[in-house]
């Protein structure tokens, strides 16, 4: 059994020439640029809603100014002036530097430069690691305070760590003062002990000889306390060249801090760069929460899955086809048309369908209304009569009838009338200007209880009759889910066809329309996806439904012009052969 000319079939090719896992990623890039399009408003006011709140709320912001004054920081501590081969050690930079660090952070710095500014101020010390150079950053809402905290902030630091160094170098001086008057205790102390035991020898011949034997003996002693003594004069020559780092500070500043021209925060562009990032997670988290809260249908797979049946057309939305009063047979107002083709390959598939076996009535159905069963009704019969067959289309929906008015027609008699023995068949159906091959044959009054007369053995003779004499007997039927009368009718119908529409439809019931059609055994034969969106090169990949449309319509108009209404010259019918015929 072949199911006819579905837009979803090339799809369905392509994939499965692919690796499994490359068609998977293929349809979940596909799917997630179809919710995409059919949330973008959605996603596009959570952009513009974050967007705007981030500009409102930057907007509010105080501006902050920020300025850096630099310092050069030369190692002076109270250790590398008692032992400059410590200051001198690459190993011990870093902790030196993270020393001054600290001091620039304490409290004594802090409240020195309160009581010089007059407030506490904001700023922040770093140093790099690969130099000696400080850097001491200060905020305010302020431009020109900002600027001053810096300096005043460095000036402290300078004051402070002047401070600390006197303190270490006074320490120091004590240090090696103390250091050197005990070394020269020790001299004198040695050399008086050498000099009286020398004193204390006895006058003889060996006299010399035992005092060259003692000198001997205290010269390492007295040559290493001068030794001694030497660094220590060392040590406060270095002292002495210390008094330049005291007067500086060991510290001086190499960049002051200047007035910045613009503030740092808030940063309107990057705020909206980020507010346009989360705008953006955002909208996507609520298309996704919409989407799966939204179970109307969407698109011919999801169709194919909720009903099990293949999808034997796609009908693109056009106008005078929406839920609207206003109504449009276009397969007759304008056959050249992109809808026109697709109620084509509807009419192609249902032939292939026939193969297998006659179709001589096809009833057309919904789950709901509003989906456009009536339409599609209408324009899969005047394209099947167009394609030279006798066609009779009988409006069977005898609560809400609409077959009449896709065409102007008068519903004053129709098959109401019939069933109750009003009039004729002949005199009932009413013929279509420029359609030849189709009789149309309204619902005539509204009677009180159609089902009553939809179930009746007299409506199942009249459906019987009406395929004697045509090729192909199309039943616009009512919404399966509305009423029981669809059930009923599906008893005549040699198929039964599902009109879903994008957005119309739910899911949920047209699964359930599924199964109460199934449970009476009705001849469901396909669905039809109506009113679907997408641009023209979805229909037909670039040929398809539109291919060479504009030709053929002038073409089209040129012969009805030279030969009035005419039917098309096709091949012969493979739906429902007459045996009358």
């Amino acid at each position: 059994m072949f199911t006819g000319c579905g837009q979803g079939t090339a799809e369905s090719r392509i994939d499965l020439l692919m690796p499994a896992s490359v068609a998977d990623q293929t349809n979940g890039i596909r799917d997630a640029i179809a919710v995409a399009r059919r949330r973008k408003w959605l996603i596009l006011s959570c952009v513009v809603t974050v967007v705007l709140t981030a500009v409102v709320a930057t907007s509010l912001q105080t501006p902050r100014y920020k300025a850096e004054s630099d310092l050069l920081i030369r190692q002076g501590s109270s250790s590398a002036l008692l032992n400059p081969e410590v200051a001198q050690s690459a190993q011990n930079a870093r902790p030196l530097m993270e020393n001054e660090l600290g001091l620039a952070r304490s409290l004594r710095v802090v409240e020195a430069a309160t009581k010089e500014l007059g407030f506490k101020p904001e700023v922040t010390v770093s140093a790099n690691a690969e130099s000696d150079i400080m850097t001491i950053t200060a905020t305010s809402t302020n431009a020109v305070a900002s600027a001053a905290i810096a300096n005043a902030y460095a000036a402290a630091f300078i004051d402070v760590r002047r401070a600390s160094l006197v303190d270490e170098y006074v320490g120091a001086a004590e240090t090696i003062q103390a250091q050197a008057e005990q070394l020269d205790e020790k001299i004198s102390s040695l050399q008086a002990e050498r000099d009286n035991a020398i004193a204390a020898l006895p006058r003889s011949f060996t006299q010399a000889e035992e005092a060259s034997r003692i000198t001997e003996a205290y010269a390492p002693r007295l040559t290493a306390l001068d030794l001694e003594r030497t660094r220590l004069d060392q040590l406060t020559a270095n002292l002495d060249l210390s008094a330049e780092l005291l007067q500086g500070g060991g510290a001086s500043i190499i960049s002051k801090a200047t007035v910045p021209s613009a503030p740092y925060s808030p940063k309107m562009l990057n705020n909206i760069a980020v507010a346009m990032l989360l705008g953006l997670l955002l909208g996507a988290a609520m298309a996704l929460l919409f989407e799966n809260l939204d179970t109307s249908l969407r698109s011919e797979e999801e169709l194919k899955s909720v009903s099990g049946l293949d999808v034997l057309a796609v009908i693109p939305i056009y106008e005078g086809d929406s839920k609207g009063e206003e109504m449009s047979v276009i397969s007759s107002t304008d056959p050249t048309s992109y809808p026109a083709e697709a109620y084509r390959s509807l009419r192609t598939a249902v032939q292939f369908l026939a193969i297998d076996r006659p179709i001589r009535t096809v009833q057309v159905t919904s789950p709901r209304p509003s989906d456009g069963k009536t339409t599609t009704a209408a324009n899969f019969a005047v394209a099947v009569a167009r394609a030279g067959k006798r066609v009779v289309l009988v409006d069977c929906d005898l609560r809400n009838p609409r077959v009449h008015r896709c065409f102007g027609l008068s519903n004053e008699h129709g098959f109401t009338s019939l069933l109750l023995g009003e009039g004729t068949f002949e005199g009932i159906g009413q013929r279509i200007p420029g359609e030849p091959n189709l009789l149309v044959v309204p619902s005539g009054p509204i009677p009180p209880d159609p089902s009553e007369l939809l179930s009746g053995k007299r409506a199942q003779a009249l459906l019987a009759s009406m395929a004697d004499v045509a090729d192909l007997v199309v039943i616009d039927s009512p919404p399966v889910l509305a009423v029981s009368d669809p059930l009923v009718l599906s008893a005549v119908a040699d198929g039964v066809i599902l009109v879903a529409s994008v957005g119309n439809s739910d899911r949920n019931q047209i699964a359930k329309a599924v199964s109460q059609l199934r449970q009476v055994d009705s001849p469901l034969i396909g669905a039809v996806l109506n009113r679907f969106r997408g641009d023209s090169s979805t229909y037909g990949y670039g040929y398809g439904y539109g291919y060479g449309a504009q030709n053929t319509q002038d073409a089209a108009k040129k012969s009805a012009k030279s030969s009035g209404s005419k039917t098309e010259d096709v091949s012969p019918s493979l739906i429902g052969s007459n045996d009358n015929n």
